[in-house]
């Protein structure tokens, strides 16, 4: 059975897996452009002009070996963020589902945000009370997802 420390861990790490995984995905698109620029000029038989092929075939070269790299982080990181995703999504109580997608999910930083700024976006205020509630609908949010988890059989 996952501990709640666990849980906690995998979704902190979620907006990393993502950003990590977007940026790979970018960065192929580009090398994948670039497979398609037209050729420099026709060299002139000087020492300074390049091959028109050897460019298309490097830019190739260059992908394909960065594609081979990446392909299982990419990959990793695609599953673990479609477990959370469907756990998340499994919890019964909208209010923890809201708690979790916006304190680890939706995060723009790879901190989680504090519980007063979740207050603030769910209820509008920071005042003790929403503070409170929503340090509550987490730690139940939490427990939840570990009873998920541990039905589902992951670690």
């Amino acid at each position: 059975m996952p501990t709640i420390d666990e849980i906690k861990e995998r979704l902190r790490r979620y907006p990393a897996l993502k950003m990590e995984m977007e940026k790979m995905e970018a960065r192929l698109e580009v090398l994948k452009s670039e497979e398609t620029i037209p050729p420099l000029r026709p060299g002139d038989g000087s020492k300074r002009t390049a091959g028109t092929g050897d460019r298309q075939e490097r830019a190739i070269l260059r992908r394909m070996e960065y594609e081979e790299r990446t392909a299982p982080t990419i990959a990793a990181n695609r599953q673990e963020i479609k477990a959370i995703d469907r756990a998340v999504a499994a919890l019964s109580d909208p209010l923890e589902r809201e708690v979790i997608t916006i304190r680890y999910i939706e995060a723009d930083s790879y901190k989680p945000l504090k519980c007063r700024e979740v207050a603030v976006a769910m209820y509008g205020d920071d005042t003790e009370a929403d503070i409170l509630r929503v340090s509550r609908l987490h730690s139940k949010a939490l427990q939840s997802l570990q009873k998920i988890l541990q039905e589902e059989g992951e670690a």
